[in-house]
């Protein structure tokens, strides 16, 4: 039996699925197999995917069968044979060592139960359009960056089967916000980190799904009414009040704040000082805080010189 399932859920993704899948095939790390979901695609990308799956690929192209996306990845999930799954869509390239690396680390780090990594953005057209996007690394970092929206690329990770249907696996329905639910409620039990390696390229275009929220501009709205959902159970922190530092109307916001890094402290097991010293908890914290909050930010600066040292 294969040591990883890929699960690529896919809709119209020509004509980049080709080289998504071409992708997987260069991978240094042999021993996977793939699940792609059609949800419909009118382009010819079940034809292309039949191309490759199960014949230069193994696994399994499902047709037929059009669900919701958290449906879909869902039910991937919880039909997959092996304990490791990774993540990826029709229109992104993994670099060749991304599966090697990441699986490497999950061994060596048996607690840690979401794996995500840095990428590259690129265009349409394959071309890289600035510096690599960084996300958080360390469980500390993942949690003070998910005071304020997503800390996680949904396409670069490697997940542990156990540990997300543990967590109730993929059930909101809001997209793009299906992915944050998950990891919020991931990380209430175990660690979520991500590799310092750029391990994929990740395509930004308007046909895509945040691509379409960013441009209806709901995409605040879904992250704002995703984190209330878990804000108390996270960081301590009543929803309403939650609602309040994201409009900079709680004043002084220090007092959230530091409930929040207590709940961080705990759930890390690291001294609370270090995690007032993290750069993503003080860049959280100034997001959620007035201008007028004078006392909050002098004390953010005070935690960021520490920091500094």
């Amino acid at each position: 039996m294969a040591h990883i399932t890929v699960i690529i859920p896919v809709l119209n993704a020509m004509p980049h699925l080709t080289e998504a899948l071409a992708s997987l095939e260069a991978q240094t790390f042999k021993d996977f197999e793939v699940c792609l979901w059609d949800n419909g695609s009118t382009d010819g990308s079940v034809e292309e995917a039949r191309r490759w799956i199960s014949g230069r690929l193994a696994g399994k192209v499902v047709a037929g069968r059009s669900l919701p996306l958290h449906e879909c990845l869902a039910r991937m999930v919880q039909d997959a044979r092996t304990e490791f799954i990774a993540r990826m869509d029709g229109d992104d390239v993994c670099l060749p060592e991304r599966f090697q690396k990441q699986i490497q680390h999950l061994n060596q780090n048996p607690d840690v139960s979401v794996l995500g990594s840095q990428c590259f953005p690129i265009d349409a057209q394959g071309n890289q359009l600035h510096e690599p996007l960084h996300f958080p690394e360390s469980f500390v970092a993942v949690l003070s960056k998910f005071m304020i929206g997503n800390a996680v690329l949904h396409p670069s990770v490697v997940f542990r089967k156990s540990s997300i249907l543990e967590a109730g696996n993929y059930k909101l329905y809001e997209k793009p916000c299906e992915d944050l639910d998950l990891w919020l409620r991931v990380a209430s039990r175990h660690k979520v980190t991500s590799l310092p390696d750029p391990l994929l390229k990740y395509r930004l275009h308007e046909s895509s799904v945040t691509g379409k929220a960013k441009h209806a501009q709901s995409l605040e709205n879904h992250v704002l009414n995703c984190l209330k959902r878990h804000t108390r159970n996270l960081f301590g922190i009543d929803p309403e009040d939650y609602v309040r530092l994201r409009s900079k109307r709680y004043i002084p916001s220090l007092f959230p704040i530091l409930r929040a890094a207590k709940c961080i402290q705990a759930r890390c097991g690291i001294p609370i000082g270090e995690v007032l010293r993290q750069s993503d908890l003080i860049w959280s914290a100034r997001c959620l805080t007035a201008r007028i909050d004078v006392f909050s930010r002098f004390c953010y600066s005070f935690f960021e010189r520490c920091y500094l040292r």
